[in-house]
């Protein structure tokens, strides 16, 4: 994949995801494992052109867009649920440009950075609070997609996670 719109392209499905994270301050792990919707979002649906005016970002430098939603189930016995909203702007020459996302808990929307590794991993990095997450996604293949991801603070890693995503509902080759 060559283009960032083609990259989200190839993330639209249903998928089941299984975690392995690690709280690298607390020394403790969490597994989890939950399932993701992901579908492509044009530049003139509602929610892009609202997450463009919440950042001041002109809606026709939108590259791609994803929206996405989760259920997922950790230690706990509660369902984690979610939902977001991913807009890539338009790239620069190296195909490394600026990423518009739903701002989290504090509301604060700040804009990330994406950009290709020479390997064709997808490279994310969003600001949080106090620090920031980096993100690598790849794919194994169509309907096998890896994602791991850290999270630094000020003091260095706090956080760090992997997970295995499986395409669903996919129909088989023919023999």
């Amino acid at each position: 994949m060559s283009t960032i719109a083609e990259f989200l392209e190839k993330c639209v499905g249903k998928w089941f995801s299984q975690r392995t994270g690690h709280n690298l301050t607390d020394r403790k792990s969490v597994l989890g494992k939950g399932d993701l919707w992901m579908e492509a979002l044009t530049a003139d649906a509602p929610e892009a052109i609202a997450l463009c005016q919440k950042y001041g970002a002109d809606p026709q430098a939108i590259a791609a867009g994803l929206k996405m939603r989760w259920e997922a189930i950790t230690a706990s016995p509660n369902k984690e649920l979610g939902s977001s909203v991913l807009l890539a702007l338009a790239p620069d020459p190296s195909g490394a440009g600026p990423l518009l996302a739903t701002p989290g808990s504090n509301g604060q929307p700040q804009p990330g950075r994406y950009s290709f590794g020479s390997d064709g991993a997808l490279w994310i990095t969003l600001p949080v609070e106090g620090g920031w997450i980096e993100e690598r996604i790849w794919f194994a293949s169509d309907n096998l997609r890896f994602r791991s991801s850290t999270t630094t603070r000020s003091g260095g890693p706090t956080f760090a996670s992997f997970c295995s995503e499986i395409r669903m509902g996919v129909t088989p080759p023919k023999a």
